[in-house]
């Protein structure tokens, strides 16, 4: 029930971080909620120019999908995207480690 109204990945992950070693019940809770999170992003026009840099999806660290490797259950769309100068484009999810946008 403590975690019941959390729905995001990294949330979950500083509840778990928080409740180590204190109370491994909630830890515990709030990893396997977090491998079974399912998300849906919807983008409609995305419209951007120089520098440009869009996402539609999420930035997850890994490590808040424990033991059983990650298990997430989401959809990312993107229905027209129009970006111009040093564009980094990213319609989907990324788990940790660096990404299209990190320089």
């Amino acid at each position: 029930m403590e975690i019941e109204e959390f729905d995001d990945a990294s949330d979950l992950r500083a509840v778990s971080d928080a409740a180590a070693g204190i109370d491994t019940i909630l830890a515990e809770a709030a990893v396997e909620k977090a491998e079974g999170i399912a998300v849906k992003s919807r983008a409609g026009k995305i419209d951007t120019r120089e520098e440009a840099r869009v996402r539609v999806g999420n930035d997850m660290d890994k490590s808040v999908f424990g033991r059983g490797g990650i298990v997430d259950q989401t959809t990312n769309t993107a229905d027209t995207v129009d970006a111009q100068g040093k564009s980094r484009i990213h319609i989907g999810n990324k788990y940790g480690g660096k990404g299209i946008f990190d320089d």
